[in-house]
């Protein structure tokens, strides 16, 4: 509802597209219509990890970089050096440098 897209909600309403989202993830991590996203020290900040352990919320292990979530055996993503993050209904966005 209009409503709820307009309410602030900090870290828990990112609304967008699969196809934006995907677009967001590739500048993330290459040019996408020659803009870049990060720079290649940033990005190797995107995938080091931070903090590890049992998600108090989830109940499972995971991962944390500054800002985004790594993988895990139990959220494999695309392979170790993938970055990105769960969202609300079971959707995923992440980029793996790699592939």
């Amino acid at each position: 509802s209009p409503e709820v897209q307009a309410a602030e909600l900090p870290a828990s309403n990112g609304i967008g597209t699969a196809h934006a989202l995907a677009r967001m993830y590739a500048a993330l991590i290459g040019e996408v219509d020659g803009v870049r996203l990060l720079t290649s020290e940033t990005l190797a900040s995107a995938a080091k990890e931070q903090a590890s352990g049992k998600d108090q919320v989830m109940l499972i292990p995971s991962r944390f970089s500054s800002g985004y979530m790594l993988s895990t055996e139990t959220n494999p993503m695309i392979g170790p050096n993938s970055f990105g993050h769960t969202g609300r209904g079971g959707s995923l966005g992440f980029a793996d440098p790699e592939q």
